[in-house]
């Protein structure tokens, strides 16, 4: 019977994300808040905006050299509302097939 041989290796070591990007290359920067900027606007011209006069409206953010983006779930099952009107809490759970999020008003069959 062969004899186990130890083998001495690297240990690899848990990276944040800024480490394992500057380890591939990619140069990081660190990013001020810009102070004013032309925001435009449907319908009339470009207007001049700060920070403090922040505008609602779709954007679209590009993340450079390749890099994947924070994301955030919310769980679908056991979360519950409370309704002051009927007095007890709802469950809340959305699908594909049914009119309302409550389940407790769901017709037949659920389709996620």
């Amino acid at each position: 019977m062969a004899k186990k041989q130890k083998t001495q290796g690297k240990v690899e070591t848990a990276m944040s994300g800024a480490e394992a990007a500057k380890k591939r290359g990619f140069k990081m920067e660190k990013l001020q808040p810009a102070t004013e900027q032309r925001v435009p606007t449907l319908g009339t011209q470009d207007v001049k905006s700060t920070i403090d006069d922040w505008q609602i409206k779709d954007r679209v953010y590009y993340l450079r050299e390749g890099l994947s983006p924070l994301t955030y779930t919310i769980k679908s099952r056991g979360l519950y509302w409370f309704d002051e009107k009927l007095g007890y809490e709802r469950e809340l759970k959305y699908t594909t097939n049914q009119k309302t999020v409550f389940v407790d008003e769901f017709n037949n069959y659920i389709l996620l």
